[in-house]
């Protein structure tokens, strides 16, 4: 089964995604050599932040994305697994993880300074790389919505499920990277005791959850209304 799309409105969704789509490459070549300095010395490399998941994550559905609009505009339709698939990933693990990345880091980056990133006058945190992936997600998320809104209600508990599960999946793969080398990703983790980093771990579910809330109310703020049918009043004349 299909989805049929309407050529002009496709043809603008392909524009602006062709433009998030050069961000994203301009972006990777601007900063490849910075990057290749910060993840080629450690273990693990770029998985131990959360914030390289969600930007590993938002990259794949644009991707994805990009090629299934490519898809809509040649063939004016759209297999229905394949809308599927990326609405869930999006929904499930895109949105609540970049929404966790945004949310947390500016929470702890104002609260603690240094805390998530430490001042290295010797190879500096570039401000451009720094807004891509600490701000642009949420810019990310809105336009997605705005290109493909909503036009039905989705079940809560997978998305629930899911979301939690890549926090867990992230928690467990720090602590198993902890115990390779004993190196916390984030400043802050270093600055508090045990009991300190459960509270901050239980904390970040917490958070998931709370944020996986306020992104389905903007999504079903955003979503398509059906129209509703008004059944004029007969008149004298017609």
């Amino acid at each position: 089964m299909a989805l049929k799309t309407k050529p002009f409105k496709e043809f603008g969704r392909f524009l602006v995604l062709s433009a998030i789509v050069s961000v994203a490459v301009a972006m990777r070549f601007l900063y490849a050599e910075h990057e290749n300095w910060i993840y080629s010395r450690i273990f693990g490399g770029r998985t131990r932040w959360i914030t390289e998941w969600g930007r590993f994550f938002m990259e794949l559905h644009l991707a994805v994305t990009f090629v299934l609009q490519i898809h809509r505009l040649v063939f004016a339709e759209a297999p229905l697994w394949c809308t599927k698939f990326v609405e869930n990933l999006f929904c499930q693990v895109v949105a609540p993880t970049e929404c966790f990345v945004v949310f947390t880091f500016w929470a702890i980056s104002l609260s603690i300074p240094g805390g998530v990133v430490p001042p290295r006058e010797d190879h500096p945190f570039p401000m451009g790389l720094n807004l891509y992936v600490h701000l642009w997600p949420v810019v990310y998320n809105l336009v997605v919505m705005w290109l493909y809104p909503a036009h039905h209600k989705r079940p809560l508990l997978p998305d629930l499920l899911v979301a939690v599960a890549v926090d867990l999946a992230y928690i467990a793969w720090t602590f198993y990277v902890v115990s390779v080398d004993g190196m916390w990703p984030y400043p802050v983790l270093t600055q508090v005791p045990s009991l300190g980093k459960a509270a901050l771990f239980t904390g970040s579910v917490m958070v998931t959850i709370c944020l996986l809330f306020a992104f389905r109310a903007v999504r079903s703020a955003m979503a398509v209304r059906p129209k509703k049918h008004i059944k004029k009043e007969r008149t004298l004349f017609l």
